[in-house]
């Protein structure tokens, strides 16, 4: 489920208990389901919360799995929940500790991505091996992904010269914003 789908889905259930904590921490667009699922526990409860969250998106369930400790008999049916979906099946598989007799469950969920993929017994790399590259930046800007969700063409973002082995470049975060793809103080970046 997409993240504003699921923030307006929450903020739904919010609003419904009058948790004002909640409330806070879904409008928070910092904040993450860690925060939202803890405030949720201190509004209204952890009973309250595993019954919303097991009516919800399963991957509610993977997260509260990953980020709620102490959980007791909730623990069961928070994993058969996230068992429902590979996505948070897969989550679940990958964060969540100590899954017990639900962890066949969840491999099957998640289908072929629980699948190994094999072994690494050796990595060699060559002697004066190398590459040319550009780079790019990415960022964050108002929880959209930019500048891929203003220009899904990559060929209109800005890239760096092209890099040949042992070549370096330093460019502004301000040098990669586009007009219709805006970069402020505040937003998260990466390359």
């Amino acid at each position: 489920m997409d993240a504003k789908i699921q923030r307006r889905a929450g903020l739904r259930l919010a609003l419904a208990a009058n948790a004002r904590g909640t409330q806070d921490a879904i409008k928070d667009e910092s904040s993450c389901y860690r925060e939202i699922l803890k405030a949720a526990v201190a509004d209204v409860g952890l009973d309250t919360t595993v019954a919303k969250v097991l009516e919800s998106d399963p991957e509610w369930a993977s997260q509260m799995l990953q980020h709620i400790p102490d959980l007791g008999d909730h623990r069961e049916a928070l994993l058969q929940k996230a068992a429902t979906s590979p996505s948070s099946a897969l989550n679940a598989l990958r964060f969540v500790p100590d899954l017990g007799s639900h962890r066949e469950s969840l491999v099957l969920a998640a289908g072929r991505d629980a699948a190994p993929l094999g072994n690494i017994s050796a990595l060699h790399l060559k002697d004066s091996g190398g590459f040319d590259c550009q780079f790019t930046m990415y960022w964050t800007h108002a929880g959209e992904t930019q500048p891929k969700n203003a220009y899904p063409d990559s060929g209109k973002w800005v890239w760096s010269d092209t890099l040949l082995l042992g070549q370096s470049q330093t460019m502004a975060c301000r040098n990669f914003a586009l007009a219709d793809a805006p970069l402020e103080p505040g937003d998260e970046v990466w390359i």
